[in-house]
């Protein structure tokens, strides 16, 4: 899954700016000049990270930002808010706004991209968050006083896709254990219904996931993943015209 960015501010210049370098870095995005549409965008689509004029038409990058935070696709999504020093008040403010960085106007290019190569360092920009891997698990999955049990169908850190006898509404807050490793703990976190498969799958992102957990999910995808990458790895390697070991051609 590619990498997904979203530029809103009034001033197309910053647009631009902020858009060819990312392309530079090999990262896609797209913007909006009118901070009306963005609502609409940031309710149905799920981005890495989004890049917020702190002043401009209604809603500002205040509203939008507290708006991300209520709820839905993008509440863990980074924020870069891109301001004017004296509009952004004391540090404290700073924090109760939901930004995660900020880039102060007029910025340089040069603090762009080391800005990007921040977001990269940290994880917040790395398409591997979104990487399904086929596993199957036993999974539990409580909300409004309904348990369901039943397994995985496949995991990211981004999220869990589980088959259940039946499912719940689109939207519910779950409760979620992940028995990744048997005789061993589960994985316990909180997550949110995205979509739903048929009438026994469900899409849940994870909304609260423990340093350890994560630490612990990773671990476990990466041994999942292992033997494919080293399959792709001596099939690249190998020259081509020379059977696999073990084989014979057949005449």
């Amino acid at each position: 899954m590619r990498t997904r960015v979203l530029i809103v501010d009034n001033d197309p210049a910053v647009c631009h700016m902020v858009q060819a370098a990312l392309a530079e870095e090999g990262i896609s995005a797209d913007y909006l000049i009118e901070s009306a549409q963005a609502p609409a965008r940031l309710g149905g689509e799920k981005f890495d990270v989004v890049f917020l004029a702190f002043q401009m038409s209604q809603p500002d990058g205040l509203a939008l930002s507290r708006m991300m935070r209520a709820s839905g696709f993008n509440e863990l999504t980074p924020i870069v808010f891109m301001a004017e020093e004296n509009s952004l008040g004391g540090t404290g403010h700073r924090v109760t706004i939901g930004a995660n960085h900020f880039l102060l106007k007029p910025f340089e290019r040069a603090h762009l991209i080391a800005l990007i190569t921040d977001l990269r360092n940290a994880g917040q920009i790395d398409e591997r968050r979104y990487r399904r891997v086929p596993a199957e698990c036993n999974v539990t999955i409580e909300a409004h006083r309904m348990r369901l049990t039943g397994t995985t169908r496949d995991l990211s850190l981004a999220g869990v896709l589980t088959q259940t006898p039946s499912v719940l509404a689109k939207g519910s807050e779950v409760s979620i254990r992940v028995q990744l490793t048997p005789g061993v703990p589960p994985l316990v976190g909180r997550g949110q219904v995205m979509r739903l498969v048929k009438h026994d799958g469900m899409g849940i992102q994870f909304r609260a996931l423990s340093v350890t957990g994560r630490v612990r999910l990773k671990r476990f995808l990466l041994r999942q993943m292992l033997p494919k990458l080293r399959a792709i790895e001596e099939e690249s390697l190998r020259p081509r015209g020379i059977p696999p070991p073990g084989t014979f051609p057949v005449n």
